[in-house]
């Protein structure tokens, strides 16, 4: 029999990140491996999920030898306490920002003692490539839903977006852009979507005509990927790991925090839709291409065939 895997998460504010690791502990226990959420506080989530939990004490986590145990890039003292138990220790990087505390003064993952590293977007493979990472790498796409994130019926005369990561900035460049372009500024409906639940997010999306992103240090940036797939035009920043997949073919992109190039994009895509709405329209086919490529049977390609190379199948 395959060995238990013991995805580790403890209590966070709502994130994708997190949300990622329920994902993955239910693909694999779905396929039949012993795959749970392990975690010492019961917590609730904002999304619904079939992966089963087990919780623990002060005692910690039982583990047998040959367990896997999947750590988040920056659970340092899990990290340690696993490998010491002889776990077969894994860890989920999502965050090049982040990870650097897990390691605490070892040179790289591998160092402590890590089996191998799931990696979710290009920027965060980069970075363990550049440090000199030892611990093999394993891409597992991010997944954007495209079945929730679509556009709706008929699209307003709104521009949302997301100030949460960078407000300071975003609060700069909303004024720049009223006194650069007042008539234009007026000529929208202004949206920030803040501390609404994910279905009141992907209807706002769905209505809108432009998303204008403020991604900032994402490993990835979900945002202007959940936009392009409800049918946005998307203009702003990338925010480093979002030039995985931003082209000018299917957005706005300014360089991260050029505020000014960032209120000239923005500007350029509200006045597209006016004046050429057929390449308009061409962009948002590309966006909502890009956004596609996430989807979740690729995900869980990747997922199961590293189960499968890793830790055997599951016979019967």
């Amino acid at each position: 029999m395959p060995p238990a895997i013991r995805w580790l998460i403890e209590p966070s504010p709502p994130s994708g990140g997190v949300e990622m690791v329920y994902r993955f502990a239910e693909t694999l226990h779905r396929a039949g491996y012993d795959s749970k959420i392990a975690t010492k506080i019961p917590h609730d989530t904002h999304f619904t999920h079939a992966a089963p939990l087990v919780h623990y004490g002060d005692e910690g986590l039982s583990l047998s030898a040959g367990d896997v145990l999947v750590c988040p890039e920056p659970y340092a003292q899990q990290i340690r306490a696993g490998v010491a138990a002889g776990a077969r220790v894994w860890v989920l990087n999502q965050s090049p920002h982040l990870m650097l505390q897990g390691m605490d003064d070892a040179r790289c993952f591998g160092d402590l003692g890590v089996e191998r590293i799931l990696v979710t977007s290009d920027y965060v493979r980069k970075i363990c490539t550049f440090i000199g990472e030892t611990a093999p790498l394993h891409s597992v796409p991010c997944v954007i839903n495209g079945a929730l994130h679509r556009p709706a019926g008929i699209k307003k005369r709104v521009v949302t977006y997301m100030p949460t990561k960078a407000p300071e900035l975003a609060a700069l460049i909303l004024g720049l852009f009223w006194r650069r372009y007042p008539a234009l500024a007026g000529s929208v409906e202004w949206r920030p979507l803040k501390g609404l639940p994910l279905a009141e997010v992907a209807r706002e999306l769905g209505e809108a005509q432009w998303f204008l992103s403020f991604s900032h240090r994402d490993s990835l940036g979900m945002p202007p990927l959940e936009a392009m797939s409800a049918g946005c035009l998307v203009a702003g920043f990338l925010g480093i790991g979002g030039w995985e997949y931003g082209t000018p073919e299917n957005g706005f992109w300014a360089a991260d925090e050029n505020m000014t190039e960032c209120v000239e994009k923005l500007a350029q895509a509200i006045t597209l839709v006016d004046t050429a709405p057929k390449r308009a329209e061409a962009m948002r086919a590309a966006g909502a291409a890009t956004a596609a490529r996430y989807d979740k049977a690729s995900q869980d390609r990747a997922l199961l065939a590293l189960a499968r190379d890793t830790l055997g199948p599951i016979v019967g």
